[in-house]
């Protein structure tokens, strides 16, 4: 009897440890969830544009509380990567609140969504002088004179600041993180016009009224973006060359004639100022208050 006791107790047990262990096992193969994260707090699409918000961690699990009006309508792609992408295209100008919850974990996410006017923001790398038919030995003190003086770089904008155009009105900012912050640096009004084989963009400044003529020759990329910008066409993905998908705006003035006077000889002097331009689907932090 003592036997058969003693047998059933040990079977017991390793019936027992194995229920433990098989236990354990499936606790230490639980996968792991990750944090619902976002770029941004705040988003900007334009009114009949559309733009993506990748999800940068998250479970893959989402649900979406949209708001009840007209401002935009959304979607959400949980596969996408890297953990998922929301899908939101701009109908009228407003801002609401989305909140987006993951499944897995139940944390939420509140995300500030402005539908606002067509815009376009650039930034600027540096200038860059040319000089054409200058005499032997004179082209490159031309072109430092043209870059360096301030008689002919004044009007130009200094590295890293950002030139903001919308409705009519520009925005000047010291550079990103006054832009995400709403310092001003400068503004005024401006004006894209299109005659023969030049456009112009002049920008007139609301605190000294001076007016300043940027020339875009016809051809050019900068050409078909101020355009396209004019006409209500944003900057998007069909526009680019994948190998270069962030086009440049590059605005020049002309200074042949203050040379000629010296070197009649000289066929051009200009100096053009390189700006990268941001697409409308890149989320730039904008400070509340400043495109609304």
């Amino acid at each position: 009897m003592k036997s058969s006791t003693s047998i059933l107790l040990r079977n017991f047990g390793m019936a027992l440890i194995a229920i433990i262990f098989v236990s354990s096992c499936k606790k230490e193969k639980q996968p792991e969830t990750q944090d619902l994260k976002f770029q941004l707090e705040s988003y900007y699409v334009t009114s009949g544009n559309e733009i993506s918000i990748d999800i940068q961690t998250g479970n893959n699990r989402y649900s979406i509380q949209s708001p009840d009006d007209d401002n935009f309508v959304v979607d959400i792609n949980e596969d996408a990567w890297p953990s998922g992408n929301i899908h939101i295209k701009g109908l009228n100008k407003g801002h609401s609140t989305l909140i987006i919850r993951d499944e897995i974990t139940g944390q939420k996410k509140e995300l500030n969504i402005h539908v606002v006017a067509p815009y376009l923001a650039m930034r600027a790398i540096g200038l860059i002088s040319g000089v054409l038919g200058a005499p032997y030995g004179k082209d490159n003190a031309i072109r430092k004179e043209v870059k360096e003086g301030a008689a002919y770089n004044v009007d130009f904008f200094g590295k890293d600041e950002l030139l903001v155009l919308q409705g009519g009105n520009f925005l000047v900012f010291g550079n990103e993180n006054d832009l995400a912050n709403g310092e001003v640096l400068t503004s005024g009004s401006y004006r894209i016009s299109f005659e023969g084989e030049l456009g112009h963009l002049l920008l007139s400044y609301g605190d000294n009224k001076r007016t300043v003529d940027f020339r875009i020759p016809e051809g050019t990329s900068s050409y078909s973006i101020l355009k396209n910008f004019s006409n209500g066409i944003l900057a998007g993905p069909k526009d680019f060359n994948p190998q270069n998908p962030y086009p440049h705006l590059y605005l020049s003035k002309d200074f042949t004639a203050d040379f000629q006077k010296a070197y009649p000889e000289i066929e051009r002097v200009d100096l053009t100022e390189e700006m990268y331009l941001y697409p409308y689907f890149h989320h730039l932090k904008i400070a509340q208050g400043i495109l609304d």
